[in-house]
Formats: structure tokens, C-alpha cells, sequence
């Protein structure tokens, strides 16, 4: 029906407009020019929206009301965050949880790891958020990785 096609084609200009404003975000914070929006967000919604079916989202009872974040970086970090937990741990295993205890909100990508995976040491959880080139982009995804996430969250505060 038209009502579906309209809403596939805004689904995607929205796509299109997110990426652009993260390509933007990030090339900002390369030149050390970006500067925080905070504005008001459901952020149990947009973490919901980024989860796949039987990934679980727990949403702490301070989050109903909207919160004043950075919705690109928070964004930008759970997105990340779930594309290596999805890449490296066990399907169906990933839960996305947050709260907020003023001022922070906090939120916490977990997952089991793959069947016979070795847990990662220290010096590789700091090794991961240091910069490093990826390959393997495609036209919506730069291989920003986790340092990237690590430089966002640093310049949102």
C-alpha cells in the first residue's frame, strides 16, 4: 500500500540523516570542534530501537521521563557496543540496561561470549578502544569502532 512504501522511504531518509549527522559528529571531533547537544530524549525508546528481536532492553524506572543527552553519541555508543557484542558473543545473549543516577546515565551493553571463546584480558579491553585502521566498510558504516565511541563519550562529558 502507499502508507507502506511512505513510511519504508522515511524509515530510510531518517536512516540517511542519522548517518550523516554521526559522519558529521565524527569528523568534529577529529578536528577537536564538536560541542555537545544535549536535548530531550526517551531514551528507553531510542535504546529499544536498536536492538534486534530477542535482544532484551531493562530500562531503569528513573528513565520514563525524558533525559537531556546527546542523542548522536548515545547512539553512537550503543550502536557500536552492539555490533561487537553481537560480532563476538553468543546469539541471543545481548542485553542493553540502563539507569540513571543524577548527573549520569549509564548504560550497559552485556553478553555471554561464544562457546569456547576466551575472555578478553585487560590489556585487550584497552588495546580494542585504542585507534587502529578497519577495513571491510561498506557505505553506511566507516568501521568506526570503539575508539571512536571512546573519543564521542569523552567530548559529550
Amino acid at each position: 500500500s502507499v502508507s507502506n512504501l511512505l513510511s519504508l522511504a522515511t524509515a530510510h531518509l531518517r536512516d540517511v540523516a542519522n548517518w550523516s549527522h554521526r559522519r558529521e559528529m565524527l569528523l568534529q571531533q577529529e578536528r577537536g570542534e564538536y560541542r555537545t547537544v544535549r536535548t530531550p530524549v526517551q531514551v528507553g525508546e531510542v535504546l529499544r530501537s536498536l536492538v534486534l528481536v530477542g535482544e532484551t532492553v531493562a530500562i531503569d524506572s528513573a528513565l520514563v521521563a525524558p533525559l537531556r543527552v546527546d542523542e548522536g553519541v548515545l547512539r553512537l555508543a550503543v550502536e557500536e557496543t552492539l555490533i561487537n557484542s553481537r560480532r563476538h558473543g553468543a546469539d541471543g545473549s545481548v542485553i542493553v540496561r540502563a539507569s540513571f543516577e543524577a548527573p549520569m546515565l549509564r548504560v550497559v551493553v552485556e553478553n555471554r561470549n561464544r562457546a569456547g571463546a576466551p575472555r578478553l584480558t585487560a590489556e585487550a579491553c584497552r588495546t580494542m578502544m585504542q585507534s587502529a585502521t578497519k577495513g571491510g566498510s561498506s557505505a553506511t558504516s566507516d568501521g568506526i569502532g570503539l575508539s571512536s565511541v571512546d573519543k564521542a563519550v569523552r567530548c559529550a562529558g
